[in-house]
């Protein structure tokens, strides 16, 4: 006899959905099990056993000893981006468990003890919370902190700067199992790895007058993975919010030159030297810059050098590192110089700037560097009006070359359709777009993005987890956002 899973009763499924968070739980709850020099002590448990970030919970237990006072601590993560960077890889996200202060209690006359918690705000997924005397770990009990999604504001014509919120990011799971979509089209993921497990960001509102939905999904395998909650990870949460396009006129982004991050300045190192700084020391290709100078030997000549990548990660050929030469350094008497200059057109991301002693007999010597980080930048459109068919062309410069810089994620209209990449073009890359739309204004979206991992070959749907935008562009290792708005005139005719 088969049994058909549409027979099944409701509530066993319903207990299988329970059961799998369970076990989800208590594999998680593992992960972070301390040692128990006394042996368990007493049974405790934490209602709700899933929670939000802001909700109460209450912390109870049996079975200790009277008049004891009981120190809670949740185990959280500390969390960053793991780069290698001077082989320019990106090795995913590095975690370490980090003990947070979670309140305490006093064990009653029948030895026990009840404690109401506040979820503090922190990354989410599985936490553990220790229950311990003196410092000596007696118990522990597994609480599962799911995102909290919100929008603001909720309505707005098109163009209306839409924040998402998103808390209780769980900083444990790879990056792409975070995914928006806008109307069922998928707009880009989000990370809040920097950021303490809250994910903040902004998108257009688009589309016609009138709701359009919006929803944060969990998508295990880089897309979102539909029928969640009969999956081993029911556990996992996914929501939805309505925002409203209203009438009225559109509200129309900035230049994109005012997009354009503001230089980092420079600062002159400690100690005499030698010694050399850039002002400012970040900045998009063309800018002015100052190069200064101390601790030389005065009258000196040097070499001024500027590293550089040269190659293609997608060619047989490879890439390699090479040396540019910009100019002689005439180094004053008193051991300083000043040299202004453009920042070249080259690659995204840090290069070093060098200053040669070279001999008579050819040698050189390293005196002495500094480094610049390039951003990327984005010239406007040659015009604001397309027609259908039309093609629009999108010139980036400063675009890099490590897995996290050299390439970019493409957005129309909510709705990612690709993306491009400058590290064959030193930086500069020249993107067409085909006018396919219908009549109005759209907004097209530039983000960061990731263009794989270093074990990209043991991951899990690796074809599937990388180079979709990262719309909390500011969580990423090299963040960046451009938009731009266009309008599509109607057909002639019409």
């Amino acid at each position: 006899m088969m049994l058909r899973i549409d027979s099944v009763p409701h509530a066993f499924r319903r207990t299988a959905r329970t059961l799998a968070a369970l076990l989800a739980t208590l594999a998680l709850t593992l992960a972070f099990a301390q040692e128990f020099p006394l042996g368990y002590v007493g049974q405790v448990s934490v209602e709700p056993s899933t929670a939000h970030v802001g909700d109460e919970v209450t912390l109870s237990g049996t079975g200790f000893i009277a008049g004891d006072t009981l120190d809670f601590v949740r185990m959280t993560y500390d969390v960053s981006w793991d780069l290698d960077k001077p082989d320019g890889l990106y090795k995913g996200i590095e975690t370490s468990p980090r003990p947070e202060p979670f309140g305490s209690a006093t064990v009653d006359a029948d030895g026990a003890f009840e404690a109401t918690l506040v979820v503090p705000e922190d990354y989410g997924g599985m936490q553990t919370i220790l229950v311990q005397a003196d410092g000596t770990n007696l118990n522990q009990a597994g609480m599962y902190v799911a995102t909290t999604f919100e929008l603001s504001p909720e309505s707005g014509p098109i163009g209306t700067d839409i924040t998402v919120t998103v808390t209780g990011v769980d900083a444990g799971q790879p990056m792409a199992y975070y995914q928006l979509t806008y109307d069922n089209h998928i707009t880009g993921f989000y990370s809040a790895v920097n950021t303490g497990g809250t994910a903040e960001f902004v998108i257009p509102a688009t589309g016609i007058p009138g709701p359009h939905l919006i929803r944060v999904e969990d998508a295990p395998f880089g897309h979102p993975y539909m029928p969640l909650d009969t999956s081993p990870w029911a556990i996992l949460e996914v929501d939805g919010r309505t925002f409203t396009v209203t009438d009225g006129d559109p509200i129309l982004p900035p230049p994109v030159g005012e997009q354009v991050l503001a230089p980092v300045a420079g600062v002159e190192p400690m100690g005499d030297g030698p010694q050399m700084w850039l002002d400012p020391a970040e900045a998009a290709v063309g800018t002015p810059v100052v190069l200064r100078g101390k601790g030389f030997e005065g009258g000196d000549t040097l070499e001024l050098v500027m590293s550089n990548m040269k190659g293609s990660r997608v060619t047989t050929s490879g890439f390699a590192a090479i040396r540019e030469t910009l100019g002689a350094i005439d180094i004053e008497a008193d051991g300083t110089f000043t040299m202004n200059m453009t920042m070249p057109d080259t690659l995204g991301g840090y290069h070093d700037f060098g200053a040669l002693k070279v001999d008579s007999m050819g040698d050189e010597t390293l005196v002495a560097s500094t480094e610049f980080r390039v951003r990327p930048m984005m010239f406007e459109l040659e015009k604001t009006q397309w027609s259908y068919g039309e093609e629009i062309r999108l010139h980036l410069k400063g675009i890099g070359w490590t897995q996290t810089e050299n390439i970019f994620a493409v957005v129309v209209d909510n709705t990612y359709i690709g993306y491009g990449c400058g590290f064959s073009t030193n930086g500069d890359v020249d993107l067409p777009i085909w006018v396919a739309f219908e009549p109005g204004i759209h907004y097209i979206d530039i983000y960061p993005s990731f263009y794989r991992n270093k074990e990209y070959s043991e991951i899990d749907e690796a074809p599937f987890l990388f180079r979709q935008g990262l719309l909390s562009w500011q969580d990423h290792p090299s963040g960046f956002h451009f938009r731009v708005a266009i309008e599509v005139l109607p057909p002639e005719g019409m």
